[in-house]
């Protein structure tokens, strides 16, 4: 049985200015938050495992700095569920959501899927991704990560 963290009433709560989740935690699901957060990741899943994300609302602060809104990074990280969630807007330079690992792995058999992304951009060459898994460190790690075909 996992640990949540949700609203009562099946509606938004609002966690603003500086607030985030730093997630290094088996068996949680966050769930039905609206996340308004300037110049930072709203949540992080650093090292996690089995962790649900789920119907929750990302409205980034416009602000002028490189930022993303949820990560997951760590040694260890996987089996992660992140789903219908809303993402947008954001002008924003930095991905949205961003899968990482630590220096050589990324993030494994996480799964990505139903979620919403609207108003992002303008469209930059580099910088401005809806998802980003991975960098150049780790680009040649297996992360079996699945992400549907997008319509």
């Amino acid at each position: 049985m996992p640990n949540v963290i949700r609203h009562q009433q099946k509606s938004l709560i609002t966690t603003g200015g500086n607030a985030k989740f730093l997630i290094n935690f088996r068996n949680v699901e966050v769930w039905g938050l609206l996340f308004q957060v300037e110049q930072r990741e709203s949540i992080i899943l650093d090292g996690s495992r089995h962790v649900r994300i789920a119907r929750n609302r990302f409205e980034p602060r416009q602000v002028g700095t490189v930022y993303s809104l949820l990560s997951v990074v760590g040694s260890g990280s996987g089996w992660n569920r992140i789903e219908r969630n809303e993402f947008g807007p954001k002008a924003d330079l930095g991905p949205l959501v961003i899968f990482d690992g630590d220096g050589e792995q990324i993030s494994q058999h996480d799964v990505f899927e139903y979620n919403y992304f609207h108003h992002i951009g303008p469209r930059v060459v580099n910088g401005l991704e809806a998802i980003r898994l991975g960098l150049s460190g780790i680009s040649l790690s297996n992360g079996y990560i699945t992400i549907p075909q997008l319509v």
